[in-house]
């Protein structure tokens, strides 16, 4: 070897004359040669006409990738990626204008049998992502759903503060009803609630039953002020009206929801939506926790929750305090004494608002301790299902030697799950338990 020579430079020098005689690359993308309109996608109830399109696509791109070998057999390089785009490495414009017109005219020939496949494809598919009792998406269903929804550019001609939230439905006390009426009509009210949902629910939301009785409804193109607005009201839709139960009675149900709003910002930002979804999701059902921690029947935003920093803990008294006046209204029943109070001239008259304001103070403080003590009850109980729930999981598993990681991260849940079990029973045997006027739920 020549001193001073360098391989590597020589190979880079050979590379580069190589692709100076290379001819110039024409791409096309496969989806601007589908010709495939809105009237050429049946009309087929439950179906979204986006789905059959997406199938005409992949079958599309099947039937070209079985020609590219003929062609490129005629000293014509053509390639096609999985993205859809069809490069042609052709100098002679001609020559590259005729292959992409042999190229359309395969399609355009095959347009009727592609279609047809892409119907029942799409079919076949529908039938896969959608829940069986109920008709709405099943969790497979709103995956692919969303991958989509979130796949688009929803920045245009949108407000700014618009995008997008997730409402998660849990029904409260839905293991009574079960033992208590059956499973039949156990699904009949998860039914009822999906069809109370869709019938709010405006044509751009999705509601899916993820399993049990678990229904989360995704909210697109939405601001956060509406999104409050809407959770509430579909809350007070999903516990509306009574269920003629099988032993002649009246059913009535409430629901425990948490809503987890997704700004613009975080969509468009966002390196992999899916783990946007996944984050929504489970922030969502956090905050649906929190509900039932409260007592059940009533909307958590985890937004409130994050602020307050108690989305993954146990909250104080004082806490807790917080979030209780201002859900019942306390704050502006004292502010009220008080401004009674500055306004009133006379001195007798101070002293009786005085009195009845300390008063008001008294039963407030008296009413949230005792509240608070009936929290860590339900926190207690909540955690003590979840520990029977993830033993029985771990007694099935066990049998099974291919999914030892799965048993040690139940186990590891399970040991984390009984420390905080034992924090509670620790502060409920230092506080005092209040007599509930009523049943505990």
């Amino acid at each position: 070897m020549a001193e001073g020579r360098d391989p590597g430079a020589a190979k880079a020098a050979r590379e580069a004359a190589a692709a100076d005689t290379r001819p110039p690359a024409h791409d096309i993308n496969i989806r601007d040669m589908l010709g495939l309109t809105a009237e050429d996608i049946p009309d087929i109830p439950n179906m979204d006409g986006e789905i059959v399109r997406d199938a005409y696509y992949k079958r599309a791109l099947s039937e070209l990738q079985r020609n590219v070998f003929a062609i490129s057999s005629a000293n014509v390089s053509v390639r096609i990626n999985s993205e859809g785009i069809i490069t042609i490495e052709e100098a002679d414009e001609g020559i590259r204008a005729a292959t992409e017109k042999v190229l359309y005219s395969l399609l355009k020939q095959a347009k009727e049998h592609l279609l047809e496949d892409a119907v029942q494809l799409a079919e076949a598919q529908k039938e896969a992502n959608v829940d069986e009792l109920t008709g709405a998406l099943n969790r497979r269903g709103l995956e692919q759903y969303l991958s989509r929804e979130f796949g688009k550019d929803r920045r245009e001609g949108k407000k700014e503060e618009a995008g997008a939230g997730v409402l998660f439905f849990d029904i409260d006390h839905f293991k009574k009803i079960n033992d208590k009426h059956k499973q039949a009509f156990g699904d009949e009210v998860i039914k009822i609630l999906v069809e109370r949902l869709q019938g709010r629910a405006r044509p751009t939301d999705t509601v899916a039953r993820l399993g049990g009785e678990e229904i989360v409804v995704w909210l697109f193109d939405i601001t956060e002020e509406d999104f409050r607005m809407v959770a509430r009201d579909m809350h007070d839709i999903s516990k509306y009206g009574g269920i003629p139960a099988p032993d002649g009675s009246e059913v009535r149900f409430t629901t425990s929801v948490g809503a987890r709003f997704v700004t613009q910002q975080e969509m468009a930002s966002a390196d992999d939506p899916n783990v946007l979804i996944a984050q929504a999701l489970n922030e969502s059902n956090l905050a649906e926790s929190r509900s039932k921690e409260m007592g059940r029947n009533r909307v958590t935003f985890f937004k409130d929750m994050h602020e307050g920093g108690t989305e993954t803990r146990i909250m104080t008294e004082e806490e807790f305090a917080g979030v209780y006046i201002r859900e019942k209204g306390y704050e502006r029943e004292i502010a009220a004494l008080e401004n009674e109070l500055e306004n009133t001239a006379d001195e007798e008259r101070q002293r009786i608002r005085q009195y009845y304001l300390g008063l008001k103070r008294d039963r407030i403080e008296e009413e949230v301790h005792n509240e608070y003590v009936l929290y860590l009850m339900r926190v207690q109980e909540m955690h003590e299902e979840r520990i029977e729930e993830i033993t029985r999981v771990t007694d099935t598993l066990t049998r099974e030697d291919q999914i030892a990681i799965q048993i040690a991260k139940l186990e590891a849940a399970q040991k984390s799950l009984a420390e905080q079990g034992a924090i509670l029973r620790d502060i409920l045997g230092k506080t005092p338990i209040p007599e509930p006027d009523g049943e505990v739920e």
